[in-house]
Order: structure tokens, then sequence, then C-alpha cells
């Protein structure tokens, strides 16, 4: 470069230049163009043309348009929109819940809460049951304590109640958001006379609650003390009503229309059941049922004219599910076994046709346990009497034993037979004793205690009690006697004419002090209860029955009855005892009371045999 161009002025940048990128630093030079509200840029002033002896560059103007504020929030608040938006919802829905035209319409839309309303009568203040309370789409009838509770959406609901000779009534109801502080309560103005009713017990007097009772038109249920009042037309005198609950046969009566609370207006509804017996009021010995309180009687299974009063016995489980009957229905003399099943329509099964003498022992749940002595068996033959289990819900038949026997002919034998059979807590105990033609033939046997359980599993010889060599007479005999419903003494003889005593208490055999005194006393037979917690019995005193109810154990003892003629028979459930007295049966509380009479009937066991055993 020569000294002439280093002294030449530069060159000025021609007017039509660009203005720098937007993404280029804005000169401090620049002039900057502002916009109006609308975002309009103003008409840009005219520059001057400067004049080319001007030493100044000519400045480019650029207008920077400022952003609406509307926008730039709503680009900020979407930028951020993962927790804007929930927040802003939020927002939305406390502004609106804190109104109160809209809390209760947006609180409705998920939110149901429970309502509950009580219906009186409003001139009685007695509660209306049966009355219909309808909330919106939901509808229902009063309990017997005329209360009715739904579960509905919170807001305001339209509500209405009617019933039969009552004003029906209509308003709108407000369901609250939090729990409803106290019920809501409505009174019916009742159009008719309001009649007080009620209803107990036929058997124990107590009363009875949830009692359906239907008069002229129209419903209403007993509250918890079988009471209720039933708003009927004042014009008429005497109205039929029927009467019905669970856990009850049906009842029917005339309702007196009266305000006064009368006899005539209390009435009595018996629990649901039947009881079976054996009857000979047709001229045969007929398996006859008939309600608790004697009504409603039906033959079960007619007699065919072979049955023997000697030989007929019929004996129910504990539950009444099931019967078994020794009977000769179909020969002379020729017992059989049967059970009626009365849970399937009385169904009759016939499952043992051995030809013997049948020996009742009891029921353990749903199995009968007896013996038989088989008809024609020789002495010197083995299996002469047969201890046996039913189970009656699957039908198996199971021998648990039998008896033993050795010899060649009526002079040359020995055999066992079978002493006392117990029940015991759910186990068969039983011994098992020696006789034969001579005493020779005893020499080495032994008499045995033992133990079996109900379907023949777990069998134990407790204990062996040899025969002694002393005899003077070839049989060798234990006896034994349940003094309690868990325990049994044991007498055994020494062969000279002594007695030394066991006692067996859950399956333990220990040594007793006790005389032969105490040993011949007369013990009671307990019955347990169906649920097994609970054992009836009767002591005689001064020529009289003591009737006790005590626990499993037949301790902690409670006397329901003295100086009375009857005889426990068996359980009803575990609310009701049955008793017999002069070939009758009568029903009546567990706790004692009045009883009632059930029926006549046939046995040939001991009262209380006839049951559970």
């Amino acid at each position: 470069m020569d000294d002439k161009s280093a002294h030449m002025p530069k060159t000025k940048p021609d007017v039509g230049s660009a203005p720098p990128l937007p993404n280029q630093p804005i000169s401090d030079d620049a002039e900057v163009v502002r916009t109006d509200e609308k975002g309009n840029s103003p008409e840009p002033e005219k520059t001057k043309p400067q004049s080319s002896d001007n030493p100044e560059k000519t400045k480019p103007k650029l207008t920077v348009q400022k952003p609406n504020w509307l926008k730039r929030l709503f680009s900020g608040w979407w930028r951020e929109k993962l927790w804007t938006l929930p927040l802003t919802i939020v927002v939305i829905l406390a502004v609106l819940a804190g109104l109160p035209w809209s809390r209760y319409q947006l609180a409705g839309l998920v939110l149901k809460q429970n309502f509950s309303v009580d219906v009186i009568d409003a001139t009685t203040n007695q509660p209306v049951s049966n009355a219909r309370v309808t909330l919106d789409q939901l509808s229902a009838a009063t309990n017997g304590s005329g209360i009715i509770k739904l579960q509905i959406h919170v807001g305001h609901r339209q509500l209405s109640v009617s019933k039969q000779y009552y004003k029906a009534y209509s308003a709108s109801v407000l369901v609250p958001i939090l729990k409803q502080k106290t019920d809501l309560i409505i009174k019916l103005q009742a159009t008719g006379r309001q009649v007080p009713l009620t209803v107990t017990n036929t058997i124990n007097g107590q009363p009875v609650s949830n009692v359906l009772i239907r008069v002229a038109d129209t419903e209403i249920t007993t509250n918890n003390k079988g009471q209720a009042s039933v708003v009927l037309p004042a014009n008429d005198t005497q109205l039929s009503a029927n009467f019905s609950a669970y856990g009850y046969n049906d009842g029917s009566g005339t309702v007196t229309v009266t305000t006064q609370d009368i006899s005539q207006n209390h009435f009595s509804l018996t629990p649901a059941g039947k009881l079976y017996f054996l009857s000979q009021l047709s001229g045969t010995l007929d398996v006859v049922k008939a309600n608790l309180d004697g009504t409603d009687r039906q033959t079960v299974l007619a007699g065919t004219g072979n049955e023997s009063p000697n030989d007929t016995f019929l004996v129910a489980s504990r539950d009444w599910k099931y019967l078994v009957l020794e009977s000769s229905r179909s020969h002379t003399n020729q017992p059989e076994l049967y059970l009626i099943n009365t849970t399937a329509n009385d169904q009759l099964t016939t499952f043992d046709t051995t030809a013997a003498t049948f020996n009742p022992v009891g029921w353990v749940g749903d199995t009968f346990i007896y013996s038989l002595t088989r008809n024609n068996v020789q002495s010197w033959l083995p299996g002469g009497e047969i201890l046996k289990a039913y189970n009656a819900a699957n039908g198996q038949l199971t021998v648990l034993d039998q008896t033993t026997a050795t010899g060649t002919d009526s002079s040359n034998f020995a055999l066992t037979t079978f002493g006392g059979i117990f029940l015991v807590n759910g186990t068969v105990i039983y011994t098992t004793n020696w006789s034969g033609s001579d005493t020779s033939q005893l020499s080495g046997k032994s008499d045995s205690l033992l133990s079996i359980q109900p379907d023949g599993s777990n069998k134990q010889d407790l204990k062996d009690f040899p025969v002694p060599a002393s005899l003077s007479y070839p049989s060798y005999y234990l006896s034994s006697a349940q003094y309690s419903p868990l325990s049994i003494y044991l007498q055994v003889p020494d062969g000279n004419g002594n007695n030394s005593y066991y006692t067996l208490t859950n399956a333990n055999l220990t040594s007793s002090s006790i005389t032969d005194s105490t040993f011949y006393n007369l013990f009671p037979i307990y019955l347990f209860s169906p649920s097994g917690n609970q054992t009836f019995w009767y002591e005689q005193r001064d020529s009289k029955n003591t009737l006790f109810i005590g626990d499993a154990s037949g301790l902690n003892a409670k006397q329901i009855a003295t100086l009375s003629d009857y005889v426990p028979y068996g359980w009803y459930t575990d609310n009701y005892l049955i008793v017999a007295k002069d070939g009758e049966l009568y029903i009546m509380p567990v706790g004692g009371g009045n009883t009632i009479k059930v029926t006549d009937y046939f046995s040939s066991l001991t009262p209380g045999e006839d049951y559970g055993g």
C-alpha cells in the first residue's frame, strides 16, 4: 500500500444495506422504534440525507416489537404445564367449592353419604314401620323401629314418605358432605285409628322382633320389644291378620280395632321345627311328626301291622336331622333298622337287616352307635354280638368290634359278651366279659376295658383284668356306670365277693375309693344339647323329680323344676327342653317355666334314650 492510498477516506456503506439479523446484537447506535398497543409500528420518520462530507456513517434504523403480556403469560404457563395445569384445576375447584350454589353440585358427582330417616307417628310418637321412603331414585321400607338408612349422593334431594292410612309427606332435604349428625325425623299424620299389637314366643313368652304383620292392606313390623302400632280404618271393628317371622311358623289371628292395649291384640308365634315320635293312635305303630306346639300333626311312616311294641324304638339325633327306627315292618318278630332323614323330605333308608335283637347306644354327631345280638348263633362261635356304627350322612356302616368264642359244643365253650357301652366325649367306651360252660374254660382269659372312635379308628385296650382262678360260677363280669357326662365307674370283682373300683376320665384310668353303696346309686342320664355345651338331667327328691341344667361336665347345675312329675326326654335346639310324663310329651323353655303339651306318644325305651343317647 502506497502513502496516497493510506490517506484516502474510507468508503461509506450503501444506504440500502440490510440491518443486523435478529440473533445478532443490536448496536448501541441503532434506533429502536416502539410499537403501539396493537403491536403496529408507527410510520418511520424520514431521515435527511447526510452530506457526503459528513464524516460519520449513516446509521440504519431497526424496529423491535414488544411481545403481548397475555401471550407471554400463557407461554410460560404452558411451558410448565406439568405442574401448572393440575394447580389450576385445584384452584378452580376450590373456588367453586367455596360457593354455596356449586359446592354440593360438584361433591354430589362423586361423593356419597349415609342418610338416615326416622319415621314416627305424629300423634303417638311411635315408630312407623314399613313406611315407603323414597330419596330421589332410591326407595326402601322402614324397619320395625321406623328407621331407614340409604346411601346416596350428597346434595339437595327430594324426599317422599308414604304408608297406607297416613297422609303422604314430601320435602327437599340436604344430604350433607360430612357424616350426618342426627337422623332426620319425619312425623306422619294418621288418617285411621292407632291399634297397638304385641307378638311373643309361644314357648318362652319372650317378645318376637321383626314380625311382619299384614292386616287391611297394610303391613307393619314389630320392634325389639315385640310391639307394633298399626293404623286401621276407624269404621272397622275386627280385621283378620297374618303374622310371619324368620325361624317361626306362620300365624294368623283377628285384630280388634281399638286404641287400647288389650289382651285380644296379644298374639304368639311358635318356633319353627318338628318333633318326631311313635304313636299308636291309628291302631298301628306309626312314626308321626308335629309342630312344637302340637299343631299340624302328620304321619311320616304308617305302620304295617307287623310291629311289636317290644321291639320298636325311635332314637333322634341331637339336632333332629336323623332318626333311627327299629321296627318289624316286613315280617313279624323280625326287626330291621331304618334311617329317616328329616332334612330330605323324611326319606326312608333300610341299613341293617341282620336277624338279631338290636340295642341302641346313641348318637355321636351324625353317627349312630348300637350293638346287636345275633339270632341262632351257637355259643362256641364268634360274632354272637356285634358293636356297630352307622354314619347317617354318608351311609357308611362300620363294625367296631365283635365278641369272640372258643369250643366245640354247648358243653365245651367259652365266649365273650359286651358289658356296658358308653359314649364319652365322642369316644365309644365298652367292656368285654368272659363266660363259659365251666370255670376251666376261663383259665388264662381276661376281661377288658376298651375304647374306639365312631369311625372304627384308634381302638385301644385300656386295661385287661385276668379272670380269677377262684370262681365258683363260670362267668366273670366287669360292671360299669356313667356317673357324670365325662366319667365312668368300673367295678372289678376279685372272685371272692369283694370289689375294687376304678374311675375313667379322659381315657385316664385310676383307682377309686368309692364303696358298693356309692356305685349302686341311681346315676342320672345326662342329655347333651345339640351344641354339646349343656346337659339336662333329673334327680329324685322326696319321690318327685328335680330337673337340672348344667355345663358339658354336668357341673354348675341350675335347678329349673322341683317336685315335678316330668322326666327329661331331650332338647330342641339349645333353647328348648322336651320332657315326658305319663306317655305325654311337653316342651318348655331352657330356663324352666310353663310347659306346653305337644302330644301323646309311645316309647319302649327309658325316657331320655329316645333322644341322643
